[in-house]
């Protein structure tokens, strides 16, 4: 946007019809939009009685403006300027110079007593209020930007808040089939210790009953010469025995 203030060549004081120092320090360059053909048309449409116009409104107007222009740097820097900054202080030290010269008196004394004067001050007020209105016009576009932007990063969050969710789902699923898996790899991995322990305890009693066995073996072979030496004594008895009977029949013969 280009700048808001109009930058015609400004009438002097004399063009004006005004005697030098009269607006009290005034300078017509600080106000901006005053052209010869304005002025002239304004002499003959200045009512003969006007309202004071509200200056410090106008300040607050574009004290606001200054805001939005330093705001719209910080978000954009490279973005054209919405406002021309030194217009904007410019008219204002403009208009709180006539607002201090003519807030004490109304515009109807100024009118009846020096109509040029009132002609003058009465341009600048017009030209600041068409400014202040293309100021309020420039804030409310930049405010429907902003109302854009803003519902665009709402719909941007509430996407990337369904979108967190999604993946939420998927991390939980991803949990819950992982819980399953460890629940798996766990009861493996107990039958497998079972399996283990079964299997060292079938070792041990192999072992024990190899040890058993070989014990068994060891007594079978005493077992097995006892009764090797039993029937060697018994066969000795029964010699013996055999060898008494006849003794005994030879003892018997004699007699």
């Amino acid at each position: 946007m280009s700048a808001l203030f109009l930058t015609w060549q400004l009438p002097t004081l004399a063009d004006a019809g005004v005697q030098d120092g009269e607006l009290s320090g005034v300078d017509e360059s600080d106000i901006h939009g005053l052209g010869a053909s304005q002025l002239s048309e304004a002499n003959d449409l200045v009512p003969s009685q006007l309202a004071i116009p509200d200056y410090e409104l106008i300040a607050d107007l574009m004290n606001a403006a200054q805001s939005a222009y330093r705001r719209h740097q910080q978000v954009d820097p490279s973005a054209s300027p919405l406002f021309d900054p030194d217009h904007i202080t410019d008219t204002m030290r403009a208009l709180h110079e006539l607002a201090r010269n003519t807030d004490s008196f109304s515009f109807r004394d100024i009118v009846s007593t020096d109509p040029d004067r009132a002609t003058f001050a009465y341009v600048a007020h017009t030209t600041a209020n068409s400014s202040a209105t293309n100021i309020i016009n420039a804030l409310d576009r930049q405010n429907h930007d902003l109302r854009i932007q803003l519902r665009t990063a709402r719909l941007s969050i509430t996407q990337l808040t369904s979108d967190n969710a999604a993946l939420q789902q998927q991390i939980t699923d991803a949990s819950a089939q992982h819980d399953v898996d460890q629940d798996q790899v766990r009861d493996l991995g107990e039958q497998l210790s079972e399996s283990r322990r079964l299997v060292a305890t079938l070792l041990a009693d192999a072992q024990q009953n190899e040890v058993r066995l070989r014990e068994m073996q060891e007594a079978a072979v005493r077992t097995a010469g006892t009764v090797n030496e039993l029937l060697a004594v018994t066969q000795e008895r029964d010699a013996a025995q055999a060898l008494i009977r006849d003794i005994q029949a030879l003892i018997n013969r004699c007699n």
